[in-house]
C-alpha cells in the first residue's frame, strides 16, 4: 500500500479520501481485473443490499455483493461502463448497484471465488498493517 503524505495543498480533502485505499489485479485466464477495497459510503452500500436477505442468503449473498463493489476494471475497461453496456441485464434493476450484482452472479462461481480471495486479501493486508503499527 503507498503511504499518502498530507498535503499542504487543496487537495488535503483528496488525499484523505485515498488514505487507506488500496488495490490489485487478478488475472484470470486472460482477463485482468481490478479490486480495490471499499470506501465507508461503499460499504454501508453493502451491508444496506444485504440487510434484506435472510441469515443463510446473506452469507450466500456476502461474497458476489462484495466483489461487484469492490471490481473496479476488467481488461482496463470500467467495470461500470461494462455493465451499463450489458443487453441482456434486467429491465427492473433500477440501480447500477443491482445491475452490478446482477452482473457478478452471472459469472461462474470459480471467477467469483477468485476475486473474494483477493478482496479478502487486500482487508487482511490493511489489517495487518494496523497490528503492526500497534505493536
Amino acid at each position: 500500500m503507498e503511504n499518502i503524505k498530507p498535503s499542504k495543498s487543496f487537495n488535503l480533502a483528496k488525499d484523505l479520501m485515498s488514505l487507506g485505499a488500496t488495490s490489485e489485479f487478478v488475472e484470470i485466464e486472460g482477463f485482468r481485473f481490478e479490486i480495490s477495497t471499499l470506501t465507508e459510503r461503499q460499504s454501508k452500500e453493502l451491508i444496506s443490499s444485504l440487510i434484506a436477505y435472510g441469515e443463510q442468503d446473506r452469507i450466500i449473498s456476502s461474497k458476489s455483493h462484495s466483489i461487484a463493489l469492490s471490481l473496479k476494471s476488467v481488461n482496463g475497461q470500467s467495470f461500470d461502463e461494462i455493465v451499463e453496456q450489458a443487453d441482456w441485464m434486467p429491465e427492473d434493476l433500477e440501480t447500477l448497484t443491482a445491475k452490478k450484482i446482477a452482473f457478478i452472479g452471472a459469472l461462474q462461481n470459480s471467477v467469483v471465488n477468485k476475486l473474494f480471495e483477493k478482496y479478502s486479501e487486500l482487508n487482511n493486508l490493511l489489517a495487518d498493517e494496523e497490528v503492526k503499527k500497534k505493536s
